[in-house]
């Protein structure tokens, strides 16, 4: 097989990992007693050595002692065969044995958190005091934070001057990725900033849920000036469902820079995030309130949540045992047949008379 660098996959078992003393060590022996006959092999092929030599035909000849020359380190080459065959014969004996290793299954039942995002796209959102503005920033972190949680639900909504479920809770991340990453500050036409609204639409999509643990991430960076529900009042319904509220202000309070006219001349903003109205509404419901300035503070905050609110997974684990006779077998094929091979050279033979 090749790969796309036209490079040749060598099998697993052809490699020299299984014969590494800490590989070999961990294994389990089915059939350990065979182990105990490999050094009877070299008392075998010396036994083997003894009867040819003994019952071998020989002729007798006289020569001067001239005549006859020592064979020195190239007689050595005939013990290379015998060596090939012990070692094939070594492997054959350990495959025997049945070498195994244990394999552990572990299975992870999760029960995941229901995470609601509510997140302000009013025109204020676009001051650039966060890179590349408050609102970009903002889409990148939670992305991250929903990458960190596997095993939860997590849904959208979107408020300025009206509130909005953009995506309901959902398990597909790249689903809810894809949306968050669309959303704009063109989504909605009335501006302003109704977030006891959106909490409002926000209890009403998690008190539908069947999930132990209910969470609101509110993201925002202005005061409430719309909507007909107040935020205050919003918190204590939200605690009453048992949903806790975690509030991030985003943005400097002051003048912002929001952008360029026609002339290249940069347009700024005044900005004055309500830190009280959004610190009250995560303390009334068992939250905690963040002061978000730049996308890393935003992203350390977000880290903070992560080791805060957990899914709650169970892991069960078990274990078994792999065969891996078949590699030591294979490899004993193989010097079975290097040694065949080497009985019709001259390495069998060389001055045998």
């Amino acid at each position: 097989m090749f790969d796309k660098g036209n490079i040749i996959a060598l099998p697993e078992w052809f490699s020299l990992h299984w014969f590494e003393w800490d590989t070999v060590k961990h294994f389990h022996w089915e059939n350990p007693l065979f182990l105990y006959t490999i050094p009877l092999i070299p008392a075998l092929f010396f036994l083997r050595w003894l009867f040819h030599f003994r019952f071998r035909q020989k002729l007798q000849i006289a020569l001067y002692s001239n005549d006859v020359k020592s064979k020195g380190i190239i007689q050595l080459l005939r013990l290379i065969p015998f060596t090939i065959g012990a070692i094939a014969l070594s492997f054959f004996i350990i495959a025997l044995a049945r070498p195994q290793k244990e394999n552990i299954t572990r299975q992870q039942w999760s029960e995941g958190i229901d995470i609601l995002m509510v997140l302000d796209i009013s025109e204020s959102m676009r001051l650039k005091d966060m890179h590349p503005n408050r609102l970009e920033s903002s889409k990148e972190v939670m992305a991250q934070f929903i990458d960190k949680r596997p095993f939860d639900r997590f849904g959208l909504i979107i408020f300025a001057g009206d509130a909005y479920t953009y995506c309901p809770l959902t398990a597909d991340h790249n689903m809810i990725k894809k949306m968050l990453a669309n959303t704009n500050t063109d989504m909605i036409k009335n501006q302003g900033t109704a977030i006891g609204v959106a909490i409002g639409v926000g209890i009403n999509r998690l008190i539908q849920s069947s999930s132990k643990s209910k969470v609101m991430l509110l993201i925002s960076d202005g005061e409430n000036t719309s909507g007909v529900l107040d935020p205050g009042v919003a918190a204590k319904l939200a605690y009453e469902k048992g949903i806790k509220i975690y509030s991030f202000s985003v943005g400097k309070e002051g003048s912002v820079a929001f952008g360029k006219n026609d002339k290249g001349q940069t347009l700024y903003a005044y900005s004055q995030p309500d830190d009280k109205t959004l610190k009250e509404i995560a303390t009334i419901t068992g939250g905690r309130f963040y002061k978000v300035t730049s996308k890393k503070i935003f992203s350390s905050f977000i880290q903070e949540l992560d080791g805060l609110e957990k899914s709650e997974i169970t892991t069960w684990s078990g274990s078994g045992y792999e065969d891996l006779y078949r590699i030591y077998l294979y490899w004993g094929l193989i010097f079975f047949l290097l040694w065949n091979a080497l009985r019709f050279t001259f390495l069998n033979n060389y001055l045998e008379d």
